[in-house]
């Protein structure tokens, strides 16, 4: 890189949630406890913190309070709303939809002092036959940016019918949907497609293509979960590449440093609502 090339944004996002509340294990997990999840958000704040990065936490509300938020705060992460509770989005309607952005949002408001600016739906489970409904719910609670949108299409999540580029929605609300980069076009920014990929190849479909964030989970960092119950293949989604993900992660940031600021889901929305004004002549 040149002296002059202006660095590119990487925005490094975790949805956090405790493992059992993940989908594809909901009923399955057997040992409620957060001890685990704690531990590895502190794991993943030192790792951060060796490659002079920030990162969005987008935290479920009823899981995750106090000291934990307290500590991210001041080391210069972003907290954002992932929901009260954890549901399907698919599963509720608009007032259960207020209830999970408003209640998220005044918990984590009020546990940290810090504004909330961003959302994001469990498992990207956003109904496309809603989605204005879901952008204006945002817009009237106050959000400033949203990454719920999902193209890739499984049995959980996803309609070909979304973008994958972000946009401005109402000229206010930044929706910043899942990338979808490399061969096949899936979501290799993460997850089990981040867990399954060759680092190698990872870094070079990044390097290459520029996608606005990385996405995990806290729980994709730590050992092999009790998922006994779980058919062969969920089981594989949920359990592989756990043990070396944060290896991975970390050698990925390092290779990745020289062209890359590892930044907040926030920074990018905010660069992303400038540009766009700059595009329609209005002013940033």
């Amino acid at each position: 890189m040149s002296a002059t090339e202006e660095r590119r944004k990487l925005a490094i996002t975790f949805d956090t949630e405790w493992w059992g509340r993940a989908h594809l294990v909901a009923g399955v997990e057997r040992h409620r406890g957060l001890a685990r999840d704690v531990a590895k958000v502190h794991d993943l704040i030192a790792l951060l913190d060796r490659h002079e990065a920030k990162a969005t936490f987008f935290v479920v509300s009823e899981d995750f309070q106090g000291e934990l938020l307290e500590t991210l705060i001041e080391a210069g992460h972003e907290i954002a709303s992932h929901t009260c509770s954890h549901p399907l989005f698919t599963d509720l309607d608009r007032a259960a939809w207020r209830r999970e952005m408003r209640e998220s949002r005044e918990a984590l408001e009020q546990a940290t002092g810090v504004p909330v600016a961003g959302f994001r739906c469990p498992s990207w489970s956003v109904p496309h036959a809603r989605h204005e409904e879901f952008l204006d719910l945002l817009l009237e609670e106050g959000y400033e940016y949203d990454s719920s949108f999902c193209q890739f299409a499984t049995k959980l999540y996803g309609d070909k019918a979304f973008p994958t580029e972000p946009f401005v929605y109402r000229s206010q609300l930044v929706e910043i949907p899942l990338p979808r980069i490399g061969f096949p076009r899936w979501p290799w920014v993460g997850g089990f497609y981040f867990r399954v990929m060759p680092g190698v190849v990872l870094k070079r479909y990044i390097s290459r293509e520029r996608p606005a964030f990385l996405y995990f989970h806290p729980w994709e960092f730590y050992g092999q979960p009790d998922a006994r119950g779980l058919s062969l293949i969920d089981s594989f989604i949920t359990r592989y590449g756990r043990k070396n993900n944060e290896r991975k992660l970390d050698r990925l940031l390092a290779g990745l440093g020289s062209q890359y600021d590892f930044v907040t889901m926030k920074s990018v929305a905010d660069q992303l609502r400038i540009t766009a004004k700059q595009e329609t002549g209005q002013q940033p």
